[in-house]
């Protein structure tokens, strides 16, 4: 399980992170708000503990707020040496607001915990999601070819419907099995064999790059709107990780195929 450990205090981080480290945790340490900001930038991470205090409340909601915007996944644990004010998890936006010093066992069992809840809800909302794209498959592409028939540049081959849109179901119902199997939303592992494909057919039928970026972009719609129509069918709050990973899904899908069918410009040149 890796860990963000947060603390300006270089003695406290030191024996935090040796501590961790003895309880089978991975630990990234940081001395401040731009160290952890870069970690959470390159890095994924389960869990963020921060002081809340460096030196003062600001960097902490700063640490929390980045993680939370960046990696939503993550749990995030705030330990502060001042007595908070009650309410103050649902203030910083932290899963929990614990009081120095805790103990070791303590602080693991919490850890634990918060993590099992956390990818339990999250499992549990890429199930739903999931299920509301496969359902609203025939819509989706419906709304997908409405849009990309009134692009001028996706328009100048003479396409049937069919030669359009014959690769979205697989790509759809892709997404929808790394939904119900993964909870790290920072990966992404689109059908390499469709993506390939795609750009094979569409090098025939005479795409260009530009192209494919533009009939991407209005997936993404299509899919973001499919779901905000069902928005009812799910905690508003678990949606957001699971938009990331639809994102890279289809960024994932889009890259190879603009490889592919580059691939086969140069063969063909």
């Amino acid at each position: 399980m890796n860990i963000l450990l947060v603390d300006d205090d270089r003695t406290v981080r030191l024996i935090m992170q040796k501590t961790l480290e003895c309880l089978s945790f991975e630990v990234v340490s940081a001395a401040n708000v731009s160290e952890a900001v870069e970690h959470i930038a390159s890095q994924s991470f389960d869990v963020l503990i921060t002081d809340l205090h460096m030196p003062s409340r600001a960097e902490g909601v700063a640490v929390v707020d980045n993680m939370r915007r960046v990696q939503p996944q993550a749990v995030t644990i705030v330990l502060s040496g001042y007595l908070e004010m009650e309410g103050a998890a649902h203030e910083l936006q932290a899963d929990e607001v614990l009081e120095k010093p805790l103990s070791p066992v303590k602080l693991s069992e919490i850890i634990h915990r918060r993590v099992r809840e956390r990818r339990a809800t999250q499992l549990g909302a890429g199930e739903r999601i999931a299920t509301i794209l496969e359902r609203e498959v025939p819509s989706t592409i419906q709304s997908w070819l409405v849009r990309v028939k009134t692009v001028q540049e996706l328009n100048n081959n003479s396409l049937s419907d069919d030669e359009r849109s014959y690769y979205l179901p697989d790509v759809i119902r892709g997404i929808a099995t790394r939904l119900r199997k993964h909870h790290d939303v920072r990966a992404a592992f689109v059908s390499t064999h469709t993506a390939v494909l795609h750009g094979q057919l569409r090098h025939r039928q005479g795409y260009t790059a530009p192209m494919l970026v533009l009939e991407s972009t209005i997936l993404h719609q299509c899919l973001f709107e499919a779901i905000q129509r069902n928005i009812d069918e799910v905690d508003s709050s678990l949606v957001l990780p699971n938009i990331m990973l639809i994102a890279d899904e289809v960024n994932s899908h889009l890259t190879q195929s603009i490889d592919s069918l580059l691939r086969h410009s140069y063969v063909a040149a």
